[in-house]
């Protein structure tokens, strides 16, 4: 459970089919398993974080006539952006991106980016969106009349709009349903089983009718299915 434990577990050079669960998509850069190359064969991972077409469906439904999403990143999570990219695709929407390697440049990256985009999407990436990053994150993006989508279901009480997570119950199912299967290796799992989270006040300011969550999960649902 979480990334404590699966460094120790890595340490043992185990054999044993092991599924490791509680990990965010920022750690498996510190833990070096980003790439599937990396990843012994006794090993499978499921993320806690949202899945990154999931996050950008409920951008579109959020947003109006959203077309382009814009999508702030540090040096260390680069190796995610052609998840976002791919997913970007799938959904026919834009992905205008930034880097930013240092805390200074975020004033001005976030200038140059707010302009281009219809809204801001968050990614796990500690380095980006940090306690002492966030609020500037969030006033400049409001300044322009843009909102942040994500990155996880903490950040709505400070003043994302929306977001989609996985609690406890839904990951168990998961595990439990992953575990039922035919053994993955190295394979990267998101979550199936979500709820969505959304900050009403925020959608309120900035003029945004945006349906109740428990409906904003059902069509995100519907909009899964094959």
């Amino acid at each position: 459970l979480g990334q404590a434990a699966l460094k120790w577990r890595m340490q043992q050079a185990p054999s044993t089919p092991t599924l490791a669960i509680y990990l965010n998509l920022d750690s498996l850069h510190t833990l070096a398993l980003t790439d599937a190359d990396q990843r012994p064969d006794w090993l499978q991972l499921m993320t806690i974080s949202p899945l990154p077409d999931r996050q950008l469906q409920l951008a579109a439904i959020g947003v109006p006539r959203l077309r382009r999403l814009g999508l702030l990143y540090s040096p260390s999570q680069d190796w995610q952006l052609p998840l976002w990219q791919a997913a970007a695709e799938r959904q026919q929407l834009q992905l205008v991106t930034r880097r930013l390697d240092h805390p200074a440049q975020l004033a001005r990256q976030l200038a140059d980016l707010l302009p281009r985009t219809d809204a801001l999407i968050g990614i796990e990436d500690s380095a980006v969106y940090a306690p002492e990053l966030i609020k500037t994150i969030l006033l400049t993006s409001y300044n322009h009349n843009r909102v942040l989508i994500g990155p996880s279901a903490p950040y709505i009480a400070a003043g994302s709009l929306a977001s989609t997570y996985s609690d406890p119950e839904a990951v168990a199912a998961d595990v439990s349903a992953l575990l039922a299967q035919e053994w993955q290796p190295r394979t990267l799992h998101f979550p199936r089983r979500f709820s969505v989270i959304s900050n009403r006040q925020v959608a309120r300011s900035l003029g945004l009718d945006l349906p109740a969550d428990d409906d904003l999960q059902q069509r995100l649902v519907q909009a899964e299915m094959p």
